[in-house]
């Protein structure tokens, strides 16, 4: 049986070898939903008398960013007014806004008002316009990083957030159930919980993890971080821990053309515990998702 997650690991470092990733460009769409341009937080700059009754107005606006993605060459244009508010001058820029953010126009709108009518700044209609990266691409990979007893195996991780992990290329676990519906009946059978399977390449971990399988040696606590970006931002999007955790197998292969030798690993558990932290379109961290299961 433990074959297979071997086997599933090698096709998969396969796959990173070979596959080629495309980024996304930015694009420029509409974002009014995204991006509010509030009457109530107008400055006014300037004013002057044109006639009698019409007077002339530069004002200075301030956009808010609603997601939580940086929005880049954020433009607005003054497409509708009252009847008695006449454009001359409609067009802003805010630039880039962070996210969740608020950012002033670097110029300014200008208008001219027949005051003999009443009016609500409120009324001015904007179209917003800004380069977003395209909702497709989604939450995007950055690395799957393991410790072992808080580094007592260290890796070559040099990055702070994870410094002396191991990077993984790709991870594998799973578990069954010898249960059965077959022949009218339900049985309950018996659960397992299979080893987790790790695949990386030569590192500083590699001796002192053939010397634990030669030992026999366990290991209280290994964790897996499974790192992804979203809106420019890094989150642990699954985390895995095992407990009392035995080293039990290291395999290595390599072929031409490729520099580094990857090993895989078989790390058998007494349980396994797990924290998924979705993300909405917005790239908002959502409420995680737990979970723990045990050999019995």
């Amino acid at each position: 049986m433990r074959l297979l997650p071997n086997i599933l690991l090698r096709m998969f470092f396969l796959c990173i070898c070979t596959t080629i990733f495309v980024s996304g460009f930015a694009v420029a769409e509409n974002i009014d939903t995204k991006v509010v341009i509030d009457h109530n937080n107008f400055t006014l700059v300037s004013s002057r008398r044109v006639t009698r009754t019409v007077s002339e107005y530069s004002i200075r606006a301030v956009a808010t960013n609603l997601t939580a993605v940086e929005i880049k060459n954020v433009t607005a244009k003054l497409i509708l007014t009252p009847p008695n508010i006449k454009v001359i001058d409609g067009n802003l820029s805010f630039g880039v806004l962070a996210p969740n953010a608020t950012a002033p126009s670097s110029d300014e709108f200008t208008i001219q008002i027949d005051l003999r009518q009443s009016y609500s700044l409120a009324d001015l209609k904007w179209e917003v316009t800004g380069e977003l990266v395209p909702p497709v691409s989604g939450p995007s990979a950055v690395g799957i990083f393991m410790s072992i007893d808080k580094n007592v195996i260290k890796g070559d991780v040099v990055h702070k957030s994870h410094k002396d992990w191991i990077e993984l290329l790709a991870w594998s676990e799973g578990s069954s159930n010898t249960g059965s519906t077959h022949q009218g009946g339900t049985t309950t059978g018996v659960y397992r919980l299979g080893d987790v399977g790790v695949a990386k390449l030569l590192d500083s971990a590699s001796l002192p993890l053939r010397m634990a399988i030669a030992s026999g040696r366990y290991f209280d606590e290994v964790q897996i971080d499974v790192i992804k970006s979203c809106g420019g931002n890094k989150y642990t999007q699954y985390a895995i821990t095992l407990n009392q955790v035995l080293v039990t197998s290291l395999s290595a292969s390599a072929s031409g053309g490729v520099d580094n030798l990857a090993e895989y690993v078989s790390l058998n558990t007494a349980s396994i515990e797990t924290m998924y932290t979705p993300v909405d379109r917005d790239c908002r961290l959502e409420d995680p998702i737990y979970s723990l299961v045990s050999y019995e």
